[in-house]
């Protein structure tokens, strides 16, 4: 197997570089390969087993990661962690990848990032006793990092905002003031008197960021809105229809009736509006709505009533989900296309079973699939393979507005990974079998490691190139292990495959018993992945996995090179080649080495 170091050199003419292409070439596969970053080495490794940690101590529970890349290549990894001082109080962390070849996390003492993962520090407020959990973080265009969580204050959970700037780690303290004085965060939840939860986090094209979350209001739970820009931190206010500073007068942003509301995920649109999705109780079970903040229109939730659009009488909001629904809608999931189109993706029950379900926006009217779109949704079809029950829903697109939504759903009892997608024209599921896609849903079979077990918890990423990468977790018999499936039509002429990562051939394969997992090894159930891909195209995978008595935080790398994702050393300064060719990542060379 492969062990990367910290990087190499590039020659400054072209025969050097013919020469280095050349050497690269016999030693090097024609195809990418799936690394794990060993923290005892500092390099990454295609020994799965050698992958070590990147958490702060093996002597406490790290669980629920969070990854994102920033446009220099910096992967940052946001976890939860028990507090080594205070065993059994979850706190939050922040690690990262630096592409120069290193993993570091944050040290508060020392106001750095350390290769020393030990002495890592908590992120969060730093009081003793109080838990924090739940983290999400987003990037802005200047490369500062920010995380959303939910923390104690000692008696309830309050919503709190902390960043990395590029130098120091901050946390919101209010009207306006972000300090390195941790346990000076302020909450910038609705300030009801009741514990806040489920923090999610979108930053907008001028570095904008929005957070939705639901809070108890003391009647029910209730999704609100906090928004912070280059001032401040503010929360929104139906009363007045405006942002406001005092976070006490924070309105609901759902149908502000007396039941409860949940699960709320948002998406940003290329014109900024912010689209909020989340379930509500109407007044019968649990069903999916649809808000909005807009410049021009404010707060605003989707009416179906004639005539259908957005209304800011929130309390006259129609559900988007399922009509005649008989049972509760699991969590929703949205993404915004090219055109502005807005997608959500939901499980709900038809007819005593969950069966997957998309609703889309597309600019004028709010519509849900029935073979074509339609807004009449007491016409709705599923969109999986047929009446068995299904899991919840994630949702993609690509460049070319394809929408992508991987589930579960039963196959002979078992939970399996299915992938279906919109192309603009059809409704289409994959037929592991045939292989390709088909619009018969019922000829729709699993993408997932063919283990005879579970598998759960899918998540996506689409690369550069409109490549898929479906990441989930799946009992091999003996534990649950982390996998990855990848959708991929990049061949000239187009040859669409969904395959599978076999680590043993180091290759993707369409023989999905061929699988093996992409985790460490370490005997332990390994779960809930989360996924990004980089501007170079390298996928960063991001799961905790038990080790002995405690789990642990993982990062591995999928890249197409066949080489670590490390950043080569600048070309001397009179080169002739321009910088932009500079990144090994720049040639093509799946074409290049290819036999």
């Amino acid at each position: 197997m492969r062990t990367g170091g910290s990087g190499y050199g590039l020659f400054g003419n072209v025969a050097g570089m013919l020469a280095l292409l050349f050497v690269f070439a016999s030693i090097r596969p024609a195809h990418g390969l799936v690394w794990i970053w060993d923290s005892s080495d500092l390099a990454w490794t295609t020994t799965l087993t050698d992958g070590s940690p990147i958490d702060t101590t093996l002597a406490e529970d790290a669980v629920t990661p969070r990854v994102a890349i920033d446009a220099g290549g910096m992967t940052y990894v946001v976890f939860n962690q028990e507090d080594t001082a205070d065993t059994g109080i979850g706190r939050i962390y922040l690690s990262r990848y630096e592409p120069s070849g290193q993993v570091g996390i944050w040290d508060r003492e020392t106001r750095t990032w350390t290769t020393t993962l030990t002495d890592g520090d908590p992120i969060d407020t730093g009081i003793a006793g109080r838990s924090a959990h739940s983290p999400q973080l987003a990037i802005d265009s200047r490369n500062r990092v920010y995380v959303v969580f939910a923390q104690s204050d000692g008696i309830r959970d309050h919503i709190y905002l902390s960043r990395y700037d590029g130098t120091d780690v901050q946390i919101y303290a209010g009207l306006g003031v972000w300090t390195t004085n941790l346990s000076a965060g302020s909450p910038i939840d609705a300030n009801t008197g009741r514990s806040a939860r489920m923090p999610q986090l979108a930053i907008d094209s001028n570095d904008q960021g929005y957070i939705a979350f639901h809070q108890d209001s003391g009647l029910a739970s209730h999704i609100y809105l906090s928004r912070f820009n280059s001032a401040d931190v503010r929360i929104w206010d139906v009363d007045t229809s405006g942002w406001t500073l005092n976070f006490a007068n924070g309105d609901p942003i759902d149908t502000t009736l007396a039941r409860e509301a949940d699960n709320p995920r948002l998406a940003i649109d290329f014109l900024d509006n912010v689209y909020v999705a989340y379930r509500q109780n109407d007044g019968a079970f649990y069903n999916v709505y649809l808000s909005r903040f807009s410049v021009t229109g404010g707060v605003q939730i989707w009416n179906t009533d004639f005539p259908a659009g957005w209304t800011t009488t929130l309390s006259n909001g129609d559900p988007v989900g399922l009509s005649g629904a008989s049972g509760d809608a699991l969590g929703p999931d949205l993404a915004v296309d090219a055109n502005d189109a807005i997608y959500i993706a939901y499980a709900q029950e038809d007819t005593a079973t969950d069966r997957v379900f998309l609703t889309r926006y597309d600019g004028t009217e709010v519509q849900i699939w029935g073979a074509p779109w339609t807004t009449r949704f007491e016409q709705a079809r599923p969109i999986d393979t047929g009446d068995a029950q299904a899991d919840v829903p994630r949702v993609a697109v690509d460049s070319r507005n394809n929408i992508y939504v991987a589930f579960g759903q039963l196959v002979d009892g078992r939970n399996r990974i299915h992938l279906s997608r919109w192309n603009g024209g059809n409704m289409q599921i994959w037929d592991a079998d045939a292989p390709g896609w088909t619009a018969t849903p019922a000829e729709g079979h699993p993408i997932d490691a063919a283990t005879g077990r579970d598998a759960r918890s899918p998540e996506m990423t689409v690369d550069s190139q409109d490549r898929v990468y479906i990441a989930f977790n799946q009992n091999d018999g003996t534990a649950d292990r982390v996998y990855m499936s990848r959708y991929d039509d990049t061949s000239a002429p187009s040859s669409p495959l969904v395959g599978i990562w076999n680590q043993d051939a180091e290759r993707w394969t369409a023989t999905f018993t061929d699988a093996t997992p992409i985790d460490a090894g370490t005997g332990g159930n390994a779960l809930l992945p989360r996924l990004a891909a980089s501007h170079s195209d390298e996928v960063y995978i991001t799961y905790y996995q038990s080790r002995g008595s405690e789990n642990h935080i993982y990062l591995n790398v999928s890249e197409e090179l066949g080489t670590p994702p490390t950043e080569p050393d600048e070309p001397p300064s009179d080169s002739k080649f321009d910088s932009s060719i500079c990144f090994l990542s720049a040639f093509h060379f799946g074409e290049l080495l290819a036999p």
